[in-house]
């Protein structure tokens, strides 16, 4: 994922893996090539023909669940995100005002060990649930980590005061399990010491 800030204080992310699909998919024709001259022109052999046959429909398949893109512009002068996603053959896109969002919530997957990967999810007063980017990527560096603070306090400013950060803001909108979700990732702490640490914050704003 890429991130730039513009020059009006907006912040962009982009991400586009088409690239990566299109080598696929030449791959998987290039499989399929030597699946049809295995059949009608070399010896025919049943078990490579299969192989062949099974390494394209692999590589097609992968190519389609890879083929992402997305853009979001988070505006904090308009005080709006604008956001669109293709994935596979699917585009979804919107636009929220920032007083439609909930949390901003630098999510991770399920068992995910090693190199940290994430995704921005932005959670709604509706109740809806709103993926930037439909996959996770690697955040070795933090970066997805720090754009959604930064979108996450982009947010609070205006509804509550500026010097709350990402976790105060959500602690203080009554938003507990998001806090403490976000505190954990962003610290490492156990989840004791998270909610510990997030009730103390809704205490001193009591």
């Amino acid at each position: 994922m890429r991130i730039r800030e513009e020059a009006n204080g907006s912040l962009v992310l982009t991400y586009d893996s088409t690239r990566l699909s299109t080598v696929l998919f030449v791959l998987t024709a290039v499989l399929l090539g030597a699946a049809g001259r295995e059949r009608f022109v070399a010896s025919g052999d049943s078990d490579r023909l299969i192989g062949l046959l099974g390494g394209a429909a692999t590589l097609l398949l992968s190519g389609i669940a890879l083929r992402e893109r997305a853009h979001a512009v988070v505006n904090p002068v308009a005080r709006a995100i604008v956001w669109q996603r293709q994935w596979a053959f699917r585009t979804r896109s919107g636009s929220l005002s920032f007083d439609d969002v909930a949390a901003v919530v630098p999510e991770r997957p399920i068992g995910d060990d090693g190199v940290r990967s994430r995704r921005i999810v932005l959670r709604t007063t509706a109740g809806e649930t709103i993926p930037l980017t439909a996959g996770y990527r690697p955040d070795g560096d933090g970066a997805i980590l720090a754009a959604s603070e930064r979108i996450a306090a982009m947010v609070a400013r205006g509804a509550l005061s500026p010097a709350l950060g990402a976790v105060e803001a959500l602690a203080a909108s009554g938003r507990v399990i998001d806090a403490v979700k976000l505190l954990r990732d962003r610290e490492g702490l156990s989840l004791d010491e998270a909610k510990r640490r997030v009730d103390a914050l809704r205490s001193k704003r009591q």
